[in-house]
Order: C-alpha cells, then sequence, then structure tokens
C-alpha cells in the first residue's frame, strides 16, 4: 500500500526520537541536540573547534562524492580514479593535525574543484537506469559525534531519497563486529535494525532535506582497548522502489577519545620523526583532453607529508614509459610524449613542512598513440634540513585520446527508381579508419519515407569494416534520395550520428481508372484501310471465295460433259464396226 500523508510519520518519528534523547540526558547528564540536528554527546576537551571543522570537512567531501557519482556515470577504472582523489584528500585532512578552520575550508574547496573537473573530463552525464545503488543515503548535516570510552552517545542518521520515486520497507542495520577497530561500542543485544516504511521521492534536490527520515541509536564507547581516532561506522541498507528490493551500505563516522591503555605507543626514534616525503597529491592537463599528437601542459601536485622537517634542493626527473609491441604504439622503445623544451627535469628550491608545490611541464603526445593511459614515472631527490639525500619514485597517468575516424562508401541500390509499396535493395560499407574502437556502430532509415532497413553492426575495431545489405520499402515519393543515419558510440559512450544520402527514387504508382460499365461496353470496330468496316471486308472475302468456287465447279461440270460425248462417240463407232 502506498502512503500518501507521510507527515504523521515524521512527528512520530520525532517524538520516538525526544523521548530517547531525554532518556540520555537523565543517564549521563550531557546536553544533547534539539531540533533537527544530531544528538552529540561531548568529551571534555580541547580543540572541539577544530575536530568540528575536521569532521564537517570530511562529511562534505563525501557528500560531494555522493552527488556527483549521482551526476555521472564512470568506467570502473576512471570510478577508481575518482575515489582516489577523494580518499587523498580525506586522509590528507585527518591526519594535517596542525590545520586551521580556514584552511580546512580552502582545501575542501581545492578538492571538491577536482572532482568535478575529473568528472567532467571523464564521466558521462546519463547514468545507467539499471544503477539502484544511489537512491538511498545519508544527508551531511550534521557533525560527527565526539564520545569518551565508556560513555554513551546517540547516532542519529538522517536517511533520504535522492531519486523522484517513493521508497518503501526501507530497512536499516548497524554492520556490528566484535572487532573494536570495526566497531568501537559495546554489542548489548542484537537485531537492532529500524525500519521506514516509507520514504518519498523528490522532484528537485531543495526537497530532498526537507522529506528526510531521522532514526537513532544510543549506544556506549568500548571501555577498554579502544584507540583514539575516528570511526567508520557501517549500516546495510534495503528498500523496494517500482516493487524491485534494492540494498546499499550507508556510512557515517564517530570520534572516539580512546582509553589510556589503548594509546600507549612506542615513542619513535628521532630518524623516523624526521624523515621527510614527498608525495604526489594529484595532476592536471591543459586541455584537459590529450588527444595523440597535441601539445599539452602537465602541472602536478606535490606534497612534502614532514611537520617537523622541510626539504630543498629537490630535482624530479620524468621518465615516460617507452612503447611496446603490443599494438598499442607503432614504435617499440620510444616514450608516448616528451617535453617541448627537450628537457624532463624540473628543479624546485625547498618546499617547508606540509607544505604543497606545483610543478609544471609542456609536453606533446606521439600521433600514433592508441587511446589509453600511459604512465609517467616521476622521481624525485632531495636533501633535508641536514643536507641528508632522499630518493623517492612515483607514478601518474595520463590519458590520451584519438579521435574516432570512419568512411561510408558508395551505396548501391537496385533498383534506383521504384513505385510506392515496392522494395529496393541497399549495399554499403562503413570503415573504421581511425585507431580507436567502434561500438554499437548501426544504420536507420528516414522512416517518414521507407520502412524497414535498419541495420545493427555493432562493435568495429580498427581497421575492420562493417558490411550493410538490407531492403527498404517506399512509403512516400521523395525528390530522388533517401537519407541514412549511421551512429556509433566511441570508449567513452559519447554518441556520434552522420547523414548519408542514398540515391534511391521512389513515385506514385500509375493507376487507370476506368468508368464503372466499361467492360459492359461494345468494343467498336475501327475503321481499316480508309475507313472500310471490317465486315465489309469479310464479306468481299467471302464472296470472292464463293466465286472463285463457282468457278471451278463450272470448269469441272464441262471436263464432265465432254468426256461423256467422247465415251458416246466411241460406242457409236463399234456398234457400226459390228
Amino acid at each position: 500500500m502506498k502512503f500518501t500523508n507521510y507527515k504523521w510519520m515524521k512527528k512520530l518519528g520525532r517524538a520516538v526520537l525526544a523521548i530517547v534523547v531525554a532518556g540520555v540526558i537523565f543517564i549521563s547528564g550531557n546536553s544533547l541536540f534539539s531540533g533537527n540536528g544530531a544528538s552529540v554527546v561531548y568529551a571534555d576537551r580541547s580543540g572541539d573547534d577544530l575536530y568540528n571543522a575536521v569532521s564537517v570537512a570530511m562529511m562534505e567531501l563525501e557528500e560531494y562524492l555522493k552527488t556527483i557519482e549521482l551526476e555521472y556515470s564512470f568506467t570502473p577504472d576512471y570510478a577508481k580514479r575518482l575515489q582516489s582523489i577523494y580518499s587523498d584528500g580525506r586522509n590528507y585532512i585527518a591526519n594535517n593535525g596542525k590545520f586551521e578552520s580556514f584552511d580546512i575550508t580552502s582545501y575542501v574547496t581545492t578538492v571538491k574543484e577536482r572532482m568535478l573537473n575529473f568528472a567532467k573530463s571523464y564521466g558521462s552525464v546519463e547514468r545507467p537506469a539499471n544503477d539502484t545503488t544511489k537512491y538511498l543515503g545519508m544527508y551531511s548535516n550534521l557533525d560527527v559525534v565526539h564520545v569518551k570510552y565508556g560513555e554513551s552517545c546517540m547516532i542519529v542518521l538522517p536517511i533520504v531519497n535522492y531519486s523522484d520515486v517513493d521508497l518503501y520497507n526501507v530497512v536499516i542495520s548497524p554492520k556490528e563486529s566484535v572487532d573494536p577497530e570495526k566497531w568501537p561500542f559495546e554489542i548489548t543485544k542484537t537485531g537492532e535494525s529500524q525500519v521506514i516504511p516509507y520514504l518519498p521521492g523528490n522532484e528537485v534536490r531543495e526537497t530532498v532535506y526537507d522529506n528526510r527520515m531521522e532514526i537513532g541509536w544510543v549506544w556506549t564507547a568500548r571501555s577498554s582497548k579502544l584507540k583514539s581516532g575516528y570511526y567508520a561506522l557501517e549500516f546495510d541498507a534495503t528498500y523496494e522502489r517500482n516493487g524491485a528490493t534494492s540494498s546499499t551500505t550507508l556510512t557515517t563516522y564517530v570520534y572516539i577519545d580512546g582509553s589510556p591503555d589503548a594509546d600507549v605507543s612506542p615513542t619513535p626514534t628521532p630518524e623516523a620523526q624526521s624523515t621527510p616525503r614527498i608525495v604526489v597529491t594529484g595532476f592536471e592537463t591543459d586541455p584537459v583532453k590529450v588527444y595523440a599528437g597535441d601539445t599539452f601542459k602537465l602541472t602536478i601536485h606535490v606534497q612534502n607529508t614532514s611537520k617537523r622537517t622541510a626539504v630543498s634542493n629537490i630535482l624530479f626527473a620524468l621518465e615516460a614509459q617507452t612503447g611496446s609491441t603490443d599494438g598499442n604504439n607503432s614504435v617499440a622503445g620510444v616514450a608516448p610524449f616528451l617535453p617541448t623544451s627537450g628537457s624532463s627535469n624540473i628543479y624546485v628550491n625547498s618546499i617547508g613542512k606540509g607544505a604543497s608545490e606545483d610543478i609544471s611541464i609542456e609536453m606533446t603526445a606521439r600521433a600514433d598513440l592508441g587511446q589509453k593511459p600511459y604512465v609517467l614515472v616521476v622521481n624525485m631527490s632531495y636533501e633535508d634540513e641536514n643536507a641528508k639525500a632522499y630518493t623517492a619514485q612515483t607514478n601518474v597517468s595520463i590519458p590520451i585520446y584519438q579521435e574516432s575516424r570512419y568512411e561510408v562508401s558508395s551505396p548501391t541500390v537496385d533498383p534506383g527508381f521504384i513505385t510506392v509499396g515496392n522494395s529496393a535493395n541497399i549495399l554499403l560499407n562503413v570503415y573504421n579508419t581511425g585507431k580507436t574502437t567502434l561500438y554499437n556502430v548501426a544504420v536507420k532509415f528516414d522512416q517518414n519515407v521507407v520502412s524497414g532497413g535498419d541495420v545493427y553492426v555493432g562493435k568495429l575495431d580498427p581497421g575492420a569494416t562493417g558490411k550493410i545489405d538490407t531492403d527498404v520499402v517506399g512509403l512516400l515519393p521523395n525528390g530522388g534520395n533517401v537519407t541514412a543515419y549511421i551512429s556509433y558510440e566511441n570508449e567513452n559512450g559519447v554518441a556520434t550520428t552522420q547523414e548519408v544520402m542514398i540515391p534511391l527514387s521512389i513515385e506514385e504508382e500509375v493507376v487507370i481508372d476506368y468508368p464503372d460499365d466499361y467492360y459492359d461496353t461494345p468494343i467498336e470496330e475501327e475503321p481499316v484501310d480508309g475507313g472500310m468496316p471490317i465486315w465489309v471486308i469479310i464479306l468481299i472475302s467471302v464472296g470472292g471465295l464463293l466465286v472463285i468456287g463457282a468457278v471451278v465447279l463450272v470448269i469441272l461440270l464441262q471436263k464432265r460433259k465432254k468426256a461423256a460425248l467422247l465415251n458416246d462417240e466411241d460406242d457409236s463407232d463399234e456398234d457400226e464396226i459390228l
């Protein structure tokens, strides 16, 4: 049954939460949240403002990642790279203890811009319709809960529906574990799942927060062997959408002031404390998409992760891995791209403690490169404040694109002229003349003029030929040509369509409209030879035959009569002789 009014459910849910909150206040004596925010039990500790800023920054990045994943779709490889940008930013925030609040805000903005630029470059706006893992989520309007070991807190999840379709029977179950590193709370009972019978859809994003449903649990942090730090709390979620059941995983975070016995760790050696490391935190290319044969500017973001030691006399040596004989590089042993200046070394005077630096170089990609990412090795050598030398190495992968190209042969049409309702055969070839694979190659015809003829070719590898042999039936007269639409998709799913004119003339069939009594009207005899009717000719012919017959008869009778006279004379002579 579909609920049409869910406001009473929200009021009931909030009333239950209010009762639970009152119980926690009575038990712990700490102040809890009011209104739509989360309940938080803060430990007595300094620096709560900074912890809150870190918590908000981490959840803001997570929410932004979810937003991008809702609006764009990625190949598995690009999805991992987007996740890597998010993880690098989150880890940097979590591990940089000397952040100021305004520094965190600026850094979060930078990471979000990198994620958005990556999505625009490598993502597709249209998400596959069968992807059901992004409909249900959490609205990130809450601070991360802080709680001390052995004390209680309330964890609240604001559940939201990111789609425009109503969700039913939403079941949220905490993924509890006996491992303190995976689940920092005491496990006092099982079956702590909570159910939201109805979660409305949202036509616009502005109503997502208003239509949220909040659920919460009161848990007690473990009292021993619990380390200080952030813990990820995972929840299994199932729901019904359009009659089908789907599932996903929701994640929130809690900060634990750990027990003293768990936080005791060996004092690091002076050498370990002062070892500086330079890491690559990201890179960009200008233009964003680099095609084979292009000259582009590569900017690499690097950071000195040491909070105690600055580094100086830094040399970055960039080395592109050479070509291979696997068909993706036409010249084995030759680098896929080379610096335009002739030197691939970049020198930086120094990078301060925890500071970042950008290095840039202009490079040119070989024109014969196949479409794929190519590895650029970044070799680093530098010194610390005591002139001790260090070396490091890392890789970045630069995607290189090839323009999709194809040609269409001249069509053969048999016959080239038909009338409406009749068919013609069309033959033509599609040649993939580029270095990239063409996907979902298809040919369709203007269905306003002809019917039928659509052909699906499928995948065309570089150098391959797609053969089209099809029949079409004329529907309407045209001007001598029929339009064919040849389409394909590149490796990123971007579709391209080209119109091809097929020389096929279609005309209306000529039909003579005879009157209804046409076949009942006697046929008039046409005059022959100067106007003489045919019946006169027939009478003359018959008369001539009769005359000829009469003449022949007279002649025969005369001959018989003459013969009879001769016989009589012979008989008379015989009588005389006797």
